[in-house]
Order: C-alpha cells, then sequence, then structure tokens
C-alpha cells in the first residue's frame, strides 16, 4: 500500500500492485480456512464445516464470492477442552477478530480503489489508517493466545511437577533398600542355621532310642 502512494506511479503500476494484493486477498481466506486435525481453526464450535447437500462437499467458512464479496464465520463460539480436574481452556480464536468481513471489504476496496486511474494518491492514503486499525486487531488476538500459551505451559509444568512428586511418594512409600534387604536376609538365614543346629544337638538319639 505504501508503494501504491508513491505519486511516481503510472496507472500500470498500480493494476500491477492490485494483482499482487488481489492475489494477497486470496492467500487470506485460505488462512481464515486454516484447518488444524481436519478441523476449523477460525469456525468457533462449527469445527468440521456444513456439508453440501447436493455435492457432498464440505463449505468452508470463509468464501471470495464472484461479485467481490465475503461470506465470513460468524461462529463465535469458545471452543473449550478440559486441561485438568475442573480447568477447562478455550483453545480456539474469535473469528471476527482477526478475519472479519470488515477487514476483506476493505482489502477489496483497496484493490478496486487501485484498479480505479480517477482515484487519487490522497484517496490512497487513506487505506493506511484503515489497514493499521486491522493489524492492531490481529495483533491483539496474538497477545491473547501466546498469554493462553504461557497459562498452558504453566498447567503443563505443574502437572509434571506433580507427577514427579506422586512417584518420589510412592518410591519412598513402596521401594525397598537394597542393601538394607541382603542384610537382613543374611541375618535371618544365620539365624535359622543357628536354630536348626542347636535343635539337631539337642535332639541328638541315643542308645536307649535304638534299643526301644
Amino acid at each position: 500500500t505504501l508503494q501504491a502512494t508513491n505519486g511516481t506511479n503510472d496507472e500500470a503500476d498500480r493494476m500491477n500492485i492490485a494483482k499482487e494484493i488481489d492475489q494477497l486477498v486470496d492467500q487470506m481466506v485460505n488462512l481464515a480456512n486454516t484447518r488444524v486435525n481436519d478441523k476449523y481453526m477460525f469456525n468457533g464450535t462449527d469445527t468440521t464445516g456444513p456439508i453440501n447437500p447436493v455435492t457432498g462437499e464440505r463449505t468452508p467458512p470463509f468464501v471470495r464470492n464472484d461479485d467481490g464479496t465475503f461470506t465470513v464465520s460468524e461462529n463465535t463460539n469458545d471452543v473449550l477442552i478440559e486441561v485438568s480436574s475442573g480447568v477447562r481452556f478455550k483453545v480456539n480464536s474469535d473469528p471476527t477478530s482477526v478475519f472479519s468481513e470488515e477487514f476483506f471489504n476493505d482489502l477489496q476496496a483497496l484493490v478496486d480503489d487501485l484498479n480505479n486511474p480517477d482515484v487519487t494518491t490522497d484517496e490512497l492514503e487513506s487505506h493506511l489508517g484503515t489497514l493499521e486499525t486491522h493489524l492492531n486487531n490481529t495483533l491483539q488476538e496474538r497477545a491473547e493466545i501466546g498469554a493462553r500459551m504461557n497459562r498452558v505451559e504453566l498447567i503443563e509444568n505443574r502437572l509434571k511437577n506433580q507427577s514427579v512428586n506422586a512417584e518420589q511418594m510412592m518410591s519412598d512409600n513402596e521401594d525397598a533398600d537394597t542393601a538394607e534387604v541382603i542384610m537382613n536376609l543374611t541375618m535371618q538365614e544365620a539365624i535359622h542355621r543357628a536354630s536348626l543346629s542347636a535343635g539337631a544337638r539337642v535332639l541328638q538319639p541315643s542308645l536307649l532310642d535304638f534299643l526301644r
């Protein structure tokens, strides 16, 4: 957009820039339809998307229509996953925070103005403020995702520590001291042998036992 506002650009230059931005718009639509494990990331709780009853194909939540308009997801419900007992965590992003209809319409308006030779450079510069606003929205959503990731890491570290503590407690309660066990076993064997020896001497058969 900054390049387009350069007053030295002629009509052909602006049209070429418009083509580049037009391709970027298509790429943004593709990003809005991102799927992870075959589930849409920016479609609220409708992670699978509707199925066209005629074609049987899945309809993506974000579509760029032939007339220059856009169909966007309006499902803003949170996808919650239980990460620990009693703790449910939001794992998706609000599609209207990043890929709103206003965002795509503003991009399309920029492309249209670049293709219109009657639009002045000053009028093109007005798009910079609009794009800056959308950029700030994206950065805010990114910051929120980062904060959630930090919280997940804290929960993960806490669970790891709890697992280590539990294993240590089990080890302290159940594991045997090998050296102590061997020493006790040797002592018991010595006592057993001494007992057997003493008993044998006490119970030695006498001559009377043979004469009976």
